[in-house]
């Protein structure tokens, strides 16, 4: 795999050639969340960068962007991303989805916590608007982007 682009968790421009403004625009709400995160979150949110990259091996998928996160004490992963996506909803939750799958399957950590319940927010589409939702009543909390700091 080879990474050619790294960027602050809520940077809006992207930051090289070959990083469609959608999947930047998307990170960056997904990264406002991450940084509303409680004091006591146990990754270093702070720390954390938006990576991009490509398979560098010939029997990779074509046509294929890697995006994900990466910090300082090692933690990296990444999904797929058509290289010429545009702006949606759709996009906007894949991605959030995939943030919280690699941190409550391989780092432990419960992102983010639906208010008044022991479960989490589930990433999906209501309307137009990608949204942080309850999985019980499918009601939406927020949209992703908006979410407010949590105490803790």
């Amino acid at each position: 795999m080879r990474t050619f682009a790294q960027w602050d968790l809520t940077e809006q421009r992207p930051p090289v050639e070959g990083v469609p403004d959608a999947v930047v625009a998307s990170c960056a709400r997904i990264g406002h969340d991450l940084l509303a995160a409680p004091a006591a979150f146990p990754l270093p949110v702070a720390q954390l960068r938006w990576w991009a990259g490509e398979y560098d091996d010939e029997e990779a998928p074509p046509d294929v962007l890697l995006v994900g996160l990466t910090a300082e004490q090692g933690m990296r992963f990444g999904s797929g991303v058509a290289p010429d996506a545009e702006p949606s909803a759709e996009l906007t939750a894949a991605l959030a989805d995939g943030v919280q799958d690699h941190l409550a399957g391989y780092e432990f950590v419960q992102w983010p916590a639906c208010p008044g319940h022991q479960h989490l927010l589930r990433a999906g589409v209501v309307g137009e608007d990608a949204c942080w939702s309850c999985p019980d009543s499918g009601r939406p909390v927020a949209v992703i982007g908006a979410l407010a700091p949590t105490r803790g």
